[in-house]
């Protein structure tokens, strides 16, 4: 059975979108898990004393930072901000979702409809 060219097409597209929920979906993870990395140099940064030693990881090198408080205020900044990343994010993959059940409705109908067509010729 032959499918008509829009029904290609749709079919097409809920692959497309599919493969872009994929991808979304997989960048939410990494920036959850860049939280969760967050939240553990906060809680060990709660063990650290006043005056103690602390470095940062900037790309190969380790860099004495400052002190305790500026390192703390960056880290929440980076949370916060990865968090509302998360929210926008998941609110994309929803939308999608969306998307491809509405997809899948029109291309069962179509596929339903030259079925019934077969049939009766």
């Amino acid at each position: 059975m032959e499918l008509p060219k829009k029904v290609q097409d749709q079919l097409a597209q809920f692959q497309q979108v599919q493969q872009q929920t994929q991808i979304i979906a997989t960048q939410k993870q990494n920036i959850e898990l860049q939280i969760s990395e967050i939240e553990s140099a906060l809680d060990a940064l709660e063990k650290v004393k006043e005056g103690d030693a602390i470095y940062r990881s900037i790309g190969s090198l380790l860099i004495k930072a400052e002190n305790k408080e500026t390192v703390v205020k960056e880290l929440k900044e980076q949370k916060e901000t990865s968090n509302i990343r998360v929210k926008t994010l998941q609110k994309q993959v929803d939308r999608m979702k969306e998307k491809l059940n509405e997809l899948q409705k029109e291309i069962a109908d179509a596929v339903n409809l030259v079925k019934g067509k077969g049939v009766s010729s």
